[in-house]
């Protein structure tokens, strides 16, 4: 009974529009660029998420569109100090923005990303802190580059 009660919920996901996160394609098969201007921490974390989609290839020499990072901020906040006036949180944020670009026109308006993540702090587990943050920017570059891709699959098709 089990089974067929889980087969009827997912035929109502599938009948409703449900799609799972990165599963809307890009169109058809096109020849992507990328270049960025923050010294290629943006540029592989895109390449990598162009790379996932199944009918985007990367291309150098012939691209049919180039994706181009405009502007990469990343910036870090106190979130929350204790009484006694230490910090405890801060806030990350990372701002990406990108313009993509057919045959040296501009496609669409620019996009503009930005991602947010909060880092518990203590004086006390500092020794981790430092590769913990680096992790965290990575992370939130590959959602960045992710959600970009997601938004070229919206821009206007030839």
């Amino acid at each position: 009974m089990k089974k067929y009660l889980g087969l009827a919920l997912l035929l109502c996901l599938s009948a409703c529009g449900f799609h799972l996160k990165g599963s809307v394609p890009l169109g058809n098969a096109l020849h992507y660029q990328v270049w960025a201007v923050d010294g290629g921490t943006m540029q592989t974390a895109l390449e990598n998420a162009l790379r996932r989609q199944s009918n985007v290839r990367l291309d150098a020499t012939n691209p049919e569109v180039s994706l181009k990072v405009l502007d990469v901020r990343q910036q870090k906040d106190v979130s929350a100090i204790n009484i006694g006036g230490n910090t405890i949180e801060y806030m990350l944020n990372l701002r990406v923005d990108a313009q993509a670009w057919r045959a040296g026109e501009p496609l669409g308006a620019p996009i503009s990303v930005q991602v947010q993540r909060y880092m518990a702090y203590a004086d006390s587990e500092i020794l981790g802190k430092q590769e913990e943050e680096a992790q965290i920017w990575r992370e939130m570059r590959a959602d960045a580059a992710g959600q970009m891709v997601r938004r070229l699959a919206y821009l206007p098709k030839p």
